[in-house]
């Protein structure tokens, strides 16, 4: 079974956080964490790292915070795991018995890889579109 991260959670989470609030200023990482409640230390290394790969800057000083280096849908969400994670993969290369079973594998990736190659833009349409959906009074 494929399993990500908690910090890969938190990375994507802090990601769509910046997409939605991030057009204008940069958003403070401590805005973000209060937020969604989650522990300081994961979630400022993920945003160290989303910054090393080019996914995010970063803003010193009292208006500082962080920004999406690129525009939402020129960022996908395989891209932030991959930041994370490393290579995403259902494939265990180091299996000798796989080969056998390689073509499979391969395809199952390459599904996996579609379906995540969404942009960030895309994730938060369809986030918005579902908590619409959640918005109705009885």
């Amino acid at each position: 079974m494929l399993s990500l991260s908690v910090k890969t959670h938190y990375a994507l989470l802090a990601m769509l956080e910046l997409a939605e609030r991030s057009a204008d200023k940069p958003v403070q990482l401590r805005s973000i964490i209060n937020k969604y409640e989650l522990p300081h230390n994961y979630v400022e290394q993920a945003m160290i790292v989303l910054k090393q790969k080019g996914l995010v800057n970063s803003f010193r000083g009292s208006q500082g915070g962080y920004q999406l280096a690129k525009a939402t849908n020129e960022i996908t969400i395989l891209e932030i795991l991959e930041a994370i994670e490393g290579p995403i993969s259902l494939t265990n290369k180091q299996n000798k018995h796989s080969e056998h079973l390689r073509f499979f594998w391969h395809e199952i990736d390459k599904n996996l890889h579609k379906n995540l190659t969404i942009s960030l833009q895309s994730l938060l349409e369809k986030k918005i579109a579902n908590k619409r959906g959640l918005d109705y009074i009885i």
